[in-house]
């Protein structure tokens, strides 16, 4: 049986600082070394530690450990949630979107995902701008679809830069500038992304056009090594 964390609490700690991925918590989650003292956790969560709270209703709705109930998965969710923990935020609105563990709610889901992208968290803005770029909880709007896609974009998540370079090459009716297309799709293909999506893009402009975007994607990337340190594997994927 894998065996969730206690030391959950510190590692979603940190998370919620947005300096780790959820890849990276599942991927500590899978790890079999750890152990959990549900009744520490339990007893932290009630006395209303945030990180506990998420923790508890992790153990609920994993149930791998405790019995199963997502009733209170959701309930412990909504607790943390509330005291502004970001994955909780993001775990609610991923919970109303689909429907699995609640009824599905896409007016609540675009709440919580409007509180966790406050927060900075770029899966949260990414699912943001997908919401307003399709109208699923929120009246339609390119505007705000892109302003959403551009700051996860801006802070490395992958799925947000190729989201970028579609809505700029005019995809879903957004007004087309292949210029814009051609740097966001060239960011992602230089991190070993979609070079199909680019070369499209570059069949549309000059050569002079294509050098000049690419002079502007090496400023980008320098600027975003400088803030990030070593980013030979920091763009995001989800």
């Amino acid at each position: 049986m894998k065996k969730i964390i206690l030391v959950a609490l510190e590692i979603l700690f940190c998370s919620s600082l947005f300096g780790v991925t959820f890849a990276e918590l599942e991927a500590e989650y899978k790890k079999e070394h750890y152990t959990v003292d549900v009744k520490t956790v339990r007893e932290l969560a009630e006395q209303g530690q945030a990180v506990a709270q998420y923790t508890l209703g992790l153990l609920y709705d994993r149930g791998e450990v405790i019995q199963q109930d997502f009733d209170e998965a959701m309930k412990w969710y909504h607790k943390a949630a509330e005291q502004g923990n970001v994955l909780a935020q993001q775990t609610l609105a991923c919970s109303y979107e689909m429907g699995t563990k609640v009824s599905k709610d896409d007016e609540e889901a675009v709440k919580w995902l409007h509180k966790a992208a406050e927060q900075g968290l770029d899966v949260a803005q990414y699912n943001l701008g997908f919401a307003y770029l399709y109208g699923r909880g929120v009246t339609q709007s390119y505007e705000e679809a892109e302003k959403y896609y551009r700051k996860a974009a801006e802070q490395g998540s992958r799925i947000s830069l190729l989201a970028m370079g579609g809505l700029y090459f005019g995809e879903n009716g957004y007004p087309k500038n292949y210029t814009e297309a051609y740097f966001w799709y060239s960011l992602e293909a230089r991190h070993g992304g979609n070079t199909a999506c680019r070369d499209r893009a570059a069949s549309k402009l000059a050569p002079a056009e294509r050098d000049e975007v690419q002079a502007r994607c090496k400023q980008w990337l320098d600027r975003y090594d400088k803030g990030h340190g070593d980013a030979s594997g920091s763009l995001n994927e989800f």
